[in-house]
């Protein structure tokens, strides 16, 4: 195919009808019928039957990525309002999950289609959902993963309808997850239920299997601790009283007690929601460990055995595990049997620990205020000897 160089929009747009007929003997009369449409100047007729044949290259041994990169960059030469449409024809075509083969050069149209698109033009929108799906049927989602802290951004130049953000959120979501990407996955969907959190209940009831989602994924994740930011979403919100809700809340409180109490009252929980008991256990377990850690600056092995119901001859595994999930930093005192602790993070600040420090802070005030009094009455002395000293001279 020509790199149509040194031609016009209508030359360019003619070698391609050329082409596409050429390689279509079965559509008889194609070239013929897309010539007279070239020469009335109905350009985007044109071009919307290029897009709609074009799937029957891919039974055919043709350069498809340059077949499409020649489509994507003639469309404009169409009115900004019919490359609108054109835009998300071509993408749905190229990510349409009827088509088999070559997606990795289905991928690279669909990125090149997306830069060459306007900044702030609508249809970078409707390309990235279908480089999203694409990406997703195929594995590669991975791929996109380093650019999603510029999607908010993008959305914003886009200028996308709430509709449109709570897709593409619930879309990023769920490709993530299927993924392994447990982490970001999470991320999505919470910036997805967010967006419920000033609508009625009619609305927050249609979101309640993300709701769920989340709190399951979050349960289940062996990298996150916190979940107070979630407990306060009204979608999730709407679920208490369900078993997810209550563990997700005796989750982020850290006590062993209550957690083994619900496990002992919801003996088919766990089986029914694919959760591993063992796992969750184990989070709450570093959670009541971390707060501990939080309270004292020292811990003795008897008072953390206690706390997590495990013999002192694990303890030094379980300040490993505090340590490595960044909960805390401690060193184990073996031949004193001691836990020094030099940073711990509560799982998160309830209104008891918010009290609980603003008393530390106080009591923190008050010794440094005891503290300065006596550098003055000590600079003070001081200046009274050096004045003795002198008149004595």
């Amino acid at each position: 195919m020509n790199a149509f160089i040194d031609l016009t929009d209508e030359e360019q747009v003619m070698e391609l009808v050329q082409y596409t007929a050429a390689n279509l003997p079965e559509r008889a009369g194609l070239g013929e019928e897309l010539s007279g449409l070239v020469g009335a100047g109905r350009l985007p007729e044109v071009m919307r039957e290029l897009i709609t044949s074009s799937s029957m290259f891919f039974e055919r041994d043709v350069d498809i990525e340059s077949f499409f990169n020649s489509i994507a960059r003639l469309l404009r030469v169409c009115k900004p309002e019919d490359t609108a449409l054109l835009v998300r024809e071509l993408a749905t075509v190229l990510s349409s999950d009827k088509l088999k083969g070559q997606e990795g050069g289905r991928l690279k149209v669909l990125a090149n289609l997306f830069n060459n698109l306007e900044k702030g033009s609508h249809s970078r929108y409707d390309t990235y959902v279908r480089i999203v799906e694409l990406a997703t049927a195929t594995g590669q989602i991975g791929m996109l993963t380093g650019q999603l802290t510029r999607l908010d951004g993008w959305m914003g130049e886009w200028t996308c309808t709430m509709e449109e953000r709570r897709a593409l959120y619930k879309q990023l979501f769920y490709s993530l997850k299927n993924s392994g990407n447990l982490a970001q996955s999470c991320e999505y969907v919470i910036k997805f239920l967010q967006t419920y959190d000033e609508e009625t209940a009619d609305a927050l009831a249609a979101v309640k299997d993300e709701a769920r989602a989340l709190i399951l994924q979050v349960l289940a994740s062996p990298d996150m601790f916190t979940a107070h930011h979630i407990l306060a979403l009204n979608a999730v919100k709407q679920l208490h009283g369900e078993p997810a809700h209550t563990l997700l809340g005796l989750f982020s409180d850290g006590n062993l007690d209550v957690y083994q109490n619900f496990v002992k009252s919801q003996p088919e929980f766990f089986a029914s929601s694919g959760l591993d008991e063992s796992a969750v256990s184990r989070k709450v377990r570093l959670i009541a460990l971390a707060a501990k850690c939080a309270s004292k600056s020292s811990l003795p092995f008897s008072e953390i055995a206690e706390t997590l119901k495990v013999g002192v001859d694990d303890i030094e595994l379980w300040v490993i595990d505090v340590i490595r999930s960044g909960l805390a930093e401690a060193k184990v005192d073996q031949l004193n049997e001691r836990v020094e602790v030099s940073r711990a993070t509560h799982s998160e600040f309830t209104k008891g620990k918010w009290e609980e420090l603003a008393l530390r802070l106080a009591a923190w005030q008050q010794n440094i205020g005891e503290v300065q009094r006596t550098l003055d009455q000590v600079k003070l002395s001081v200046q009274r000897q050096t004045q003795q000293t002198a008149s004595g001279r």
